[in-house]
């Protein structure tokens, strides 16, 4: 049979567009099963906590317990002075070997009176068995959260966080162990010289927005990095542009390095590098990522920051105008700042005026407002011929006991309370429902009218003042004073 020309064209395009289709095909299933390695993108690590941990050498040995604390001069160590140091750090002690803190107590810094110098206070005293040879430790820990968008389409992948580590897998005994709980400490901000203590992060301390979380203690490969994974189900996909949070950080976290111990500056950071991986489902750290990259978190030291503020305290005695509602009452005068003018009065009426009372403090424990007469009312000042302090009638009231007032046949001066802003009030009107309840001054005392146990802004009562006079009490002007003390408690 005899083939035309036309139709050997024909049949040669046929089979290269179908080589083409198959060529096709197989490139698909490859990119699917080993897609082209890409650079992950916005990729970060966020510290809760990015203060440097704090190793310094015992300086002079503790031989009697005390709260005293020097650190050394010298050693191994960068921190041979306190600014990386701060007032409520906790520390511990720890022998060379770097096992535990001793005794498994820990302390609280109470002053470091210059962070220049080498003598710090503790709140509680240590133990005797503190010598030069031992290690002052305050750890810092942080929550590290990795952020990082895919840049390829993987089915069942797993994500890594390496994080770096000091000194490979030493024993946990070890004083430069990356596993023991303790601060790293090396020359050089490099994973396998210094990094970060696992500090018995597991798998529980993990979060994964895809996947299950998993924890190796150092990368499989260099042994130089603390690996966290997340591995998602083989048979699910996830897409290019997916965003992924790993969150490692719970009961445990990973302890901050000290600074390093060759070259570092005081507050210029030690940056390390932190690799982000997304593996396909096989050959996790045995083969090349599919999604890589490399990012730098940079531990610094803390920026102790203070300032005093002043002890405030604000007291104002304001006048109230006639006519004013107030305690249950209408005023009849106009009192000022600094008087109470009844003018005159006439027997089988009671007579009301008051004054406001304002108090500001930023006292720790508050405030306490005090009143106090110098005696009772008497004709000139004199103390001879008096108007009595009020007995709310007869015997029921005294200078801590207040009772209802309600009867004006005898004479006597006396005062009650209303809160105006707060409720510092130490007693009101209109307690158990009555009318007017009050209570005399006391010449002897300083009472109590006002107090609270916190700072207080703008605390306002109304002190209400009521003088009532007998048919038979002698005619005269009649005066005393009052004195009026607010003290804050700090």
């Amino acid at each position: 049979m005899r083939i035309k020309n036309n139709q050997l064209r024909s049949f040669s395009s046929k089979s290269v567009y179908i080589a083409i289709f198959f060529l096709l095909i197989y490139a698909f299933f490859l990119w699917f099963l080993f897609p082209v390695q890409a650079t992950l993108t916005s990729v970060k690590d966020t510290l809760s906590n990015s203060r440097f941990s704090f190793l310094g050498n015992v300086g002079i040995g503790v031989s009697t317990p005390g709260t005293s604390i020097t650190i050394g001069t010298g050693g191994t160590f960068t921190d041979v002075d306190l600014k990386n140091l701060f007032q409520r750090d906790t520390v511990c002690f720890t022998h060379s070997g770097f096992n535990e803190c001793l005794g498994n107590t820990t302390y609280t810094v109470a002053t470091v009176p210059s962070q220049s110098g080498t003598l710090f206070q503790l709140a509680t005293s240590v133990p005797v068995n503190i010598g030069t040879t031992d290690v002052i430790v305050a750890s810092q820990s942080a929550t590290h959260t990795v952020t990082f968008t895919t840049a390829n389409t993987v089915n069942g992948p797993v994500f890594e966080v390496q994080i770096p580590a000091g000194s490979q897998l030493a024993a946990a005994n070890n004083p430069t162990s990356s596993i023991n709980g303790m601060p790293d400490y090396g020359a050089s901000a490099v994973a396998g010289t210094n990094g970060f203590d696992l500090a018995g992060v597991v798998a529980g301390d993990v979060t994964c927005s895809n996947g299950t979380a998993s924890v190796v203690s150092a990368n499989s490969g260099s042994k130089n990095y603390h690996s966290i994974r997340c591995s998602v189900s083989v048979g699910t996909t996830v897409p290019n542009s997916t965003a992924i949070t790993i969150t490692i950080g719970g009961t445990h976290k990973f302890v901050n390095p000290a600074p390093i111990t060759s070259g570092h500056t005081r507050g210029i950071s030690d940056p390390y590098s932190v690799v982000v991986n997304e593996w396909s489902s096989v050959g996790v750290g045995d083969t090349a990522p599919v999604d890589a990259s490399t990012i730098s978190i940079a531990p610094v030291e803390g920026v102790l920051v203070s300032a005093t503020v002043q002890n405030t305290l604000s007291f104002s005695i304001a006048a109230v105008a006639a006519s004013t509602s107030v305690c249950g009452k209408t005023t009849s005068v106009a009192t000022t700042a600094t008087t109470v003018p009844f003018g005159t009065i006439t027997s089988g009426a009671f007579y009301n005026a008051a004054h406001l009372l304002t108090v500001s403090t930023n006292a720790a424990s508050g405030y306490v407002v005090t009143a106090q007469e110098n005696a009772a009312l008497s004709i000139d000042g004199l103390g001879t011929t008096t108007l009595a302090d009020t007995a709310c009638p007869p015997g029921s009231c005294t200078t801590t006991t207040s009772a209802d007032w309600t009867t004006n046949t005898t004479s006597g001066f006396g005062y009650s309370l209303a809160n105006s802003s707060g409720t510092d009030a130490s007693f009101l009107y209109n307690e158990s429902s009555r009318t007017f309840s009050a209570k005399p001054y006391d010449s002897s005392t300083a009472r109590t009218i006002m107090t609270n146990a916190s700072p207080v802004s703008g605390s306002a009562a109304n002190v209400c003042y009521q003088i009532a006079t007998s048919g038979t009490q002698k005619a005269g002007y009649y005066l005393n004073k009052l004195t009026y003390i607010a003290t804050p408690t700090f």
